[in-house]
């Protein structure tokens, strides 16, 4: 008669046995699927004949990098993130050359083709604002206001001593930090420099004073491990950067993919650049 530790030990081995001959029978059915039908799984529409012939290329290709050079309406981001995401658990970094290629990508990718997984986007720190800046700007003038010395304020400096002005730059700050505290209020695949220049009432110059101030290129803090001056937990750029970093299809530009890459260690299984010439 069998003791029940023999037992147990009997039935997780025909487990764990039964568990392998189904991982490799999915193994076959996955290799039997072609490029297009896999293609077809990813963006839920059949490719173009102009990417089918690249489709079998790019399944072969025994390599890690990616650099995609075609003319317009081949449809390169199908085809670089076809590359980086045939393996689910690959992880795949697209390099673009500017923002608007960035923010095109990852509203595809969250849109048209969720099936390729989560995806998000890195700009640049000025592209973020710093909360801790914008909080230091108004309780500054709201000390100086209590005591009726609002022209000794830094906002009063930012609006050129301008009474009017600083009024703006006041109220625009202050839907800043209504934001910040707002549960998504802030997109953050969109640049918020961009954004903003949008949303506000500030005249040109004054727009670029003050976001220039506050922006997270501004801040002298880091939230690197190699630095011994810490970012706060709130600040922008740093939570684009925790969540970008566990997206399966991460988006950045080549300046800041260097940038970054300088600061932090980032190992990815695919690598994409997309008409990155620089």
């Amino acid at each position: 008669m069998k003791n029940c530790k023999t037992e147990h030990d009997d039935k997780q081995a025909i487990n764990y046995t039964n568990q392998c001959e189904k991982e490799e029978c999915v193994d076959m059915e996955d290799s039997k699927i072609s490029p297009e039908e896999r293609f077809t799984e990813l963006f839920n529409q059949p490719p173009r004949e102009a990417q089918k012939t690249l489709l079998s290329k790019l399944v072969d290709l025994e390599a890690n990098v990616l650099l995609l050079n075609l003319h317009t309406g081949v449809g390169k981001s199908c085809l670089g993130t076809f590359f980086g995401r045939q393996n689910p658990t690959d992880k795949l970094l697209y390099i673009c050359s500017n923002k608007t290629l960035q923010h095109q990508i990852v509203t595809e990718c969250k849109h048209k083709f969720p099936n390729v997984g989560s995806s998000f986007v890195l700009y640049g720190k000025r592209n973020y604002f710093c909360a801790e800046r914008v909080e230091e700007l108004l309780q500054d003038f709201e000390r100086m206001q209590e005591r009726k010395s609002i022209e000794r304020s830094k906002i009063y400096e930012l609006a050129d001593n301008i009474p009017d002005s600083t009024s703006s730059i006041y109220k625009f700050l202050e839907m800043l930090k209504f934001d910040v505290l707002k549960e998504g209020a802030i997109d953050f695949n969109v640049s918020m420099e961009d954004t903003y220049r949008m949303k506000n009432k500030l005249s040109g110059d004054g727009f670029e004073r003050i976001w220039s101030y506050i922006s997270c290129a501004a801040c002298k803090k880091r939230f690197s491990p190699k630095d011994k001056k810490k970012c706060a937990p709130c600040c922008l750029h740093r939570r684009a950067y925790e969540d970008w970093k566990e997206s399966d299809v991460r988006i950045i530009n080549s300046y800041t993919f260097f940038t970054v890459a300088n600061i932090h260690e980032m190992i990815f299984e695919k690598y994409i650049l997309d008409n990155v010439t620089r």
